[in-house]
């Protein structure tokens, strides 16, 4: 792997959020550029919450390659943008913009890394899923979308708070009538047990709630089912324990964080990472992942 030194042609890519430290997208691109041969370097920026245009603003005139969005900017940062792409005004959410003739152009590859990442954990895709989501927020439309698209057979949203849940089901509901609906607290092991994929969207269980978990422990989870978080710290939590211990197969958030960095550096180098570079920065990133 040729690992590139910065130097005068050195381009910049980048995160906006708030906060950004505890971040791994700088440690993920980096490794990207780097087996990729391409002389980028990716560093992470803490914007305050007026001081979001004037970052863009700043970011306009240095003529970058391209930047991220993450939390609290993803829904903000789509009016200071000169296009977004179908996908992104869809979703209502942008995470990666592309600097391409002056115009800053934004994408949601939140939605392509989730596809891939259950492409490449089960070997399947979403074709004839039931799927339950629990969570109603950001992640959890993306994620909808990313099943509805890829031709899943329905879909239950649950979230504790019902309106949030309802309000995300009635949004879905304008492209793919039918086929999502909200699930209450009386009929959520009923739809556990006959789900095929679940799906945890919520922040219950990661690395400052390990403890957490956004249903119960009497769930019943069983064996052919598949149960996914959206969380990698940590690898696993408490509620994808209680799933294997039941039998389903599970997989965490790891492969969907990297599949969307892969997408976002495809976008912004407009080139294809092949499957055998993939492995390659797979096991680069995992032989450095620390918490």
């Amino acid at each position: 792997m040729s690992r590139n030194k910065i130097d005068g042609g050195t381009g910049l890519i980048c995160l906006l959020g708030n906060p950004v430290t505890k971040s791994f997208s700088p440690q993920i691109q980096n490794i990207i550029s780097s087996v990729m041969n391409v002389n980028l370097i990716y560093l992470n920026f803490e914007i305050e919450h007026n001081q979001l245009s004037k970052a863009i603003e700043g970011l306009r005139a240095l003529k970058v390659k391209g930047f991220n969005v993450t939390i609290p900017y993803k829904e903000k940062i789509i009016e200071l943008l000169d296009e977004i792409s179908p996908e992104a005004k869809e979703i209502g959410a942008v995470n990666t913009v592309k600097m391409e003739d002056g115009k800053l152009i934004g994408y949601n590859t939140d939605w392509l890394g989730y596809y891939e990442a259950k492409l490449t954990c089960t070997g399947k895709g979403f074709e004839g899923d039931s799927v339950l989501i629990l969570g109603a927020g950001g992640a959890a439309k993306a994620i909808a979308i990313c099943c509805l698209k890829n031709n899943c057979a329905n879909i239950m949203i649950y979230n504790r708070t019902i309106e949030k849940a309802e309000e995300l089901v009635n949004n879905l509901m304008k492209n793919y009538s039918g086929r999502v609906n909200f699930c209450s607290i009386d009929i959520l092991n009923h739809v556990i047990s006959h789900s095929t994929l679940i799906i945890n969207t919520t922040s219950a269980g990661n690395y400052s709630n390990v403890n957490l978990m956004p249903i119960g422990e009497e769930v019943p989870f069983k064996k052919g089912q598949i149960f996914s978080e959206i969380i990698y710290n940590p690898s696993e939590t408490k509620l994808m324990k209680l799933a294997q211990s039941k039998g389903a197969f599970c997989f965490n958030g790891f492969e969907m964080l990297l599949q969307q960095a892969i997408k976002s550096w495809e976008i912004w180098c407009n080139k294809k990472i092949e499957l055998d570079k993939i492995e390659e920065i797979r096991s680069l990133i995992k032989e450095t992942w620390t918490f």
